[in-house]
């Protein structure tokens, strides 16, 4: 009986030691998780911010943006100007 019964604790014991490593790593894939999830919402933020100061760049450019029919016309007004 008595080697039965120090079979049985070792195994417990070697059971009680596996649910423990187990938890940890359980407890280190959650920290990782949550590390991640952080992350990509840091990045998601940026991603926004990045994109809204891309829309006040091309509202800008667009505002200067010239094209040749409109390049033209202001030369000939100024032309007309210099003959008056």
């Amino acid at each position: 009986m008595d080697g039965l019964s120090q079979q049985s604790e070792e195994e417990q014991e070697a059971m009680r030691l596996q649910a423990q490593d187990e938890q940890q790593q359980s407890d280190q894939l959650q920290s990782n998780i949550l590390r991640i999830e952080k992350e990509i919402e840091e990045l998601e933020q940026k991603e926004l911010s990045i994109s809204f100061n891309e829309e006040i760049v091309l509202k800008r450019l667009k505002e200067v943006e010239r094209t040749p029919e409109d390049i033209i016309k202001m030369l000939m007004a100024v032309g007309r100007k210099d003959l008056l």
